[in-house]
């Protein structure tokens, strides 16, 4: 029996986010072995090279897969998928700012022009929330009445579902994480699982934010949160608990922050800039 073998070469770009950048794959008519697939890791150091540099990316890892079948095009498309599934971990970008700042809206525009998938952790919260029979609902409706967070565990669960069911490879998380505890269980739960770019701090005044969630709210939005009591509430502990965690991710560099108090279509051309950055 033929022996596969299907060579990948991935460089690792300078913010760490993985890329298949050519793929050779060969038969060897004259070599055997297990019919089991075998899946071989080079790992390669910084300064030894494939033989190609691209830009100020070397190539760092050789990935080599051997399977002793037949060769055939379609199992060699199967591979390709297969392996960039193993290998590309997804991008997530978190979306921070107060109730009101504008985080639905420009993770609207972000997912229209770059493709994203949008998570929103409160939408996802309000969705376990409504659901029949949820053993989380009469929980997660009393902190959103409160205007206090959710444990972790809770949101940590509904957003890696998502992740999991979209397909995506590219996500925005808006609204999350929103203080040191779910910072820490996102570490903890997800952060070997994720390429994470970086945070969009959307920065906007307390009045501001409660006159859009009160205009949301009289144009019929049903959020039960959108009152100036529960409002209030929520801005202060946005303050107290959220503020720390952006500036956690400031300190690290890794915080980009966007005045939203100007226009929509104002903050998306800052946000583009950003993004920018983000994608090279």
């Amino acid at each position: 029996m033929s022996s596969m073998y299907l060579r990948l070469f991935i460089r690792r770009a300078v913010n760490t986010r993985l890329y298949l950048d050519r793929v050779e794959d060969r038969c060897d008519m004259e070599r055997s072995g297990p019919p089991i697939p075998v899946v071989l890791f080079d790992r390669l150091g910084s300064s030894t090279s494939c033989g190609v540099h691209s830009g100020n990316c070397a190539y760092q890892i050789s990935l080599i897969i051997k399977f002793s079948m037949l060769c055939h095009p379609g199992l060699l498309i199967s591979l390709r998928k297969f392996v960039m599934s193993a290998v590309s971990k997804p991008e997530v970008i978190f979306v921070l700012g107060g109730p009101g700042a504008g985080k639905g809206t420009q993770c609207t525009n972000i997912v229209n022009k770059y493709g994203y998938v949008h998570l929103s952790a409160g939408e996802l919260l309000r969705e376990e929330q409504l659901k029949p029979g949820s053993k989380y609902g009469e929980l997660i409706q009393g902190h959103m009445v409160n205007g206090t967070i959710v444990p972790v565990q809770i949101t940590c669960s509904l957003l890696a579902q998502a992740m999991e069911k979209s397909g995506s490879n590219r996500f925005l998380i808006d609204g999350f994480p929103r203080n040191t505890n779910n910072l820490d269980g996102w570490n903890e739960a997800m952060s070997d699982k994720v390429n994470f770019l970086g945070v969009l701090f959307f920065d906007c005044s307390e009045q501001v934010c409660i006159n859009r969630c009160l205009l949301r709210g009289a144009s019929g939005s049903g959020r039960s949160d959108d009152n100036e009591e529960t409002l209030k509430k929520r801005f202060q502990t946005y303050q107290n608990s959220t503020i720390p965690i952006i500036k956690h991710y400031e300190a690290q560099g890794l915080a980009y922050k966007i005045d939203a108090n100007k226009a929509a279509d104002q903050v998306f051309e800052d946000v583009q800039k950003v993004l920018a950055r983000l994608q090279h």
